[in-house]
């Protein structure tokens, strides 16, 4: 914008402002890009699951964000699978990775077949270029009493 203060008296003042292109600011984009644990597990007890978050290069920079551990029965997060436990990531830069172990009580009323998937930005609080990337499972885990 030209004359922004109105200082230089102009036969038309309304011809001062130009916009330029469209700018696109891409946000950060969190995958999980890692997710693993032990084949068998016992109800009831605990599970150590190592799980690799990463934010896209070409991405923004990611404030804090939760990763949460969920149990399925099948390899795809979904509105009645159960939320195990949280880990919580303070920061995380364009480019780089947060590996962590989150030690989760698998429950105790189950036996059988299940997965457990890790899902990146639990609470949506990063707004992100792809929002559908964020779930990861891993190998079946056989659970037994």
């Amino acid at each position: 914008q030209a004359d922004y203060y109105n200082s230089v008296k102009e036969s038309d003042e309304t011809n001062n402002a130009l916009a330029g292109s469209t700018i696109e600011i891409a946000g950060a984009d969190l995958t999980m890009s890692a997710v693993s644990y032990p084949a068998t597990g016992k109800a009831g007890q605990t599970v150590t699951v190592s799980n690799t978050v990463t934010a896209a290069a070409t991405g923004g920079n990611a404030g804090y964000f939760y990763v949460a551990i969920y149990l399925s029965t099948d390899n795809t997060l979904g509105s009645g699978d159960t939320l195990l436990g949280t880990r919580y990531v303070a920061s995380l830069a364009s480019g780089a990775s947060s590996a962590a172990d989150t030690v989760v009580t698998l429950p105790t009323n189950i036996m059988g077949t299940y997965y457990l998937i890790a899902q990146a930005d639990y609470y949506n609080s990063v707004k992100e270029s792809d929002e559908t990337n964020n779930a990861l499972a891993g190998d079946p885990i056989t659970v037994t009493m």
